[in-house]
């Protein structure tokens, strides 16, 4: 007995089975094609990509933030300081500030009270400035000093040791900027001191 073609039944049945194992041959080589050509590599780039640049600008926008926090209270409190350096020139204008003894060993007394105070860094040697007022006979002495910190804090009890610990000693001016990992503070002392021979 033969099929329709006139093959017998046999050799028809292999056709057929060759047939469907070229047409499974066929559909997994399309299948392997299929996945070859799907991008995934470049998908996963692209979202490791994604998630990397929302990090880094959320990162950036934090620190953004927090250094405007740190600059609007550092300009505060430079803000009162100046306010207090004018009513010390004032004073000063009216006579009320009374001119000190010149001390020895000054500068090294306030570069010691920066381990009182708990700074990090060791104080720097002060640049200093002597003024004469003549017709007083005493000398306005200003001293500068660059700090730089990664305590605020202690900056500011530093300050206080200075002024509280050294007669007449007042803070003229004072400047603070944040920077990467420290607080950079440029402070002026200010001392009256009699000059030789005055009074």
């Amino acid at each position: 007995m033969g099929d329709q073609r006139g093959w017998p039944v046999s050799q028809a049945t292999a056709h057929a089975a060759q047939l469907d194992d070229l047409r499974a041959t066929l559909a997994a080589q399309a299948s392997r094609a299929e996945h070859r050509n799907r991008p995934r590599a470049l998908l996963l780039i692209a979202a490791i990509v994604l998630v990397g640049g929302v990090w880094f600008a959320w990162s950036g926008y934090s620190r953004h933030v927090e250094a405007e926090d740190r600059a609007s209270a550092a300009q505060r409190f430079s803000d009162s300081v100046l306010k207090a350096a004018g009513k010390l020139q004032s004073l000063e204008s009216q006579g009320v500030v009374q001119a000190r003894e010149p001390m020895s060993q000054l500068f090294s007394r306030i570069e010691a009270m920066g381990a009182t105070a708990g700074l990090k860094n060791r104080v720097p040697i002060g640049a200093s400035q002597t003024r004469p007022e003549r017709t007083l006979g005493w000398n306005q002495v200003k001293t500068t000093y660059t700090i730089r910190d990664p305590q605020l804090p202690a900056v500011l009890k530093w300050i206080d040791l200075v002024v509280a610990d050294i007669p007449g000693m007042e803070v003229h001016s004072i400047t603070m900027r944040p920077e990467a990992s420290d607080w950079v503070v440029i402070v002026v002392f200010s001392r009256w001191e009699r000059a030789e021979g005055g009074s």
